[in-house]
């Protein structure tokens, strides 16, 4: 058998041909079968079918036209390809088109992830306009991608946080600590509702604040401060804090302490307070033991000190044995045998000196004694480098003699 379509021979029971795919009519079985050599003129059958008993048979002449057999012709391989070229076509295109779609969707999702991260990353370090334009621009492209909105809200809190932290930090720069801390109550709470690494920084930044606050209000505290034991409580409010300003504060605190420290004790030096000054120094050194000003005053105190103490022996000796000068002393012999004395002294100690006495000894022409007594001077006290003058009668003599004075006491504070 041959297809009737293209002329292929056909597979035995085969319903379809398998080169051009056309169904397969079946074979009447009532067809006559043809011989092998078939004669050229066509064969007339005498066959008689049965009729029934009621009509008269007829002959029935079947006639049978033989065609010689044919070879099938061929068609071209185009056309032979053509049933199956078409929906290999529609495939391809069909896949090339899911090929694109996926392509394209799947750049997109990636440039969308892109843009997610790159707004995070701006946001993290402080650059909220160029998140947000990030967020929009990924929106464009994923209107429904929930998280991109989520995104976009928590930067535009983040920025509005970031304002008020500004608003504080120049509120503080301007010394206005109530207004700083009044705001930064307020953000204090706003953040304290709001959760994840945006807001993390936002706690160590209100913490930052919160210090400066502190330090600003202690500066003007110190300004008026001028004692040290003042200005070492303010040091251990800073203990705590180790920001560069704190450091500058404690730093400004410490010079102010080696100022005092320095006035004092030079005052103390002035008046030969030698104890006190030196208590002065040491205490300024506690604070800041390295202070070359401190370490030479220090020195210094205690050279002067020696020297004072040294000189105060002096003095004391001076004071104790070379305090009183005679300075004019005269002695007559009056008619009656008296013989009366009088004269001047100056005073060379250091210090006040009172109840000044002074002793003299008679002694005759030949030099033997006769006769001792004392005089007092007035005024009862000598200042440093004061006169006094003193006067007496010496009863009994009856002869020449020789007045001597021998002798001077006096009392002093020490």
């Amino acid at each position: 058998m041959f297809c009737h379509q293209c002329g292929e021979k056909l597979l035995e029971g085969s319903s379809f041909c398998n080169t051009c795919g056309s169904k397969v009519e079946p074979v009447k079985e009532a067809s006559t079968q043809l011989e092998e050599h078939v004669p050229e003129q066509p064969i007339v059958s005498n066959d008689v079918q049965p009729q029934p008993t009621n009509i008269q048979p007829s002959p029935q002449i079947s006639q049978h036209t033989y065609q010689p057999e044919q070879p099938p012709k061929k068609k071209s391989t185009f056309k032979s390809f053509l049933p199956f070229l078409v929906p290999l076509l529609s495939l391809i295109i069909v896949t090339v088109v899911l090929i694109i779609s996926f392509t394209t969707e799947q750049k997109k999702n990636n440039t969308v992830l892109d843009l997610q991260k790159s707004g995070e990353s701006e946001a993290l370090a402080g650059n909220y306009d160029a998140a947000i334009k990030a967020f929009d621009e990924a929106i464009d492209l994923r209107p429904d991608y929930e998280t991109l909105q989520l995104n976009k809200e928590e930067t535009n809190k983040a920025k509005e946080f970031s304002a008020q932290l500004d608003s504080v930090s120049k509120s503080i720069s301007s010394q206005d600590f109530a207004g700083a801390e009044q705001v930064l109550a307020t953000l204090k709470e706003q953040i304290n509702t709001n959760n994840g690494p945006l807001f993390t920084n936002f706690q160590a930044n209100i913490t930052k604040e919160e210090e400066r606050i502190s330090i600003g209000k202690l500066m003007q505290e110190v300004a008026s401060i001028n004692t040290i034991d003042e200005l070492a409580s303010k040091l251990s409010e800073l203990e705590t804090m180790s920001s560069p300003e704190a450091e500058s504060v404690r730093s400004e605190i410490l010079n102010k302490i080696v100022q005092i420290t320095n006035t004092e004790a030079t005052d103390f030096l002035a008046n030969g307070q030698f104890a006190e000054a030196l208590n002065v120094v040491n205490k300024g050194l506690s604070y800041k033991s390295d202070d070359e000003g401190l370490l030479q005053l220090k020195e210094k105190i205690e050279q002067e000190k020696v020297a004072m103490e040294e000189q105060a022996a002096e003095e004391d000796l001076h004071n104790r044995t070379a305090a009183v000068e005679l300075l004019t002393f005269t002695a007559n012999l009056e008619d009656n045998g008296d013989i009366s004395i009088e004269g001047t002294i100056k005073s060379n100690a250091t210090i006040p000196i009172y109840t000044i006495v002074l002793y003299y000894a008679v002694y005759d022409t030949n030099g033997e004694f006769l006769l001792e007594g004392s005089v007092n001077v007035e005024p009862n006290q000598l200042e440093p480098g004061d006169e006094g003058t003193f006067s007496a009668i010496i009863s009994g003599v009856d002869q020449e003699a020789t007045v001597e004075m021998y002798h001077a006491t006096w009392y002093f504070d020490e």
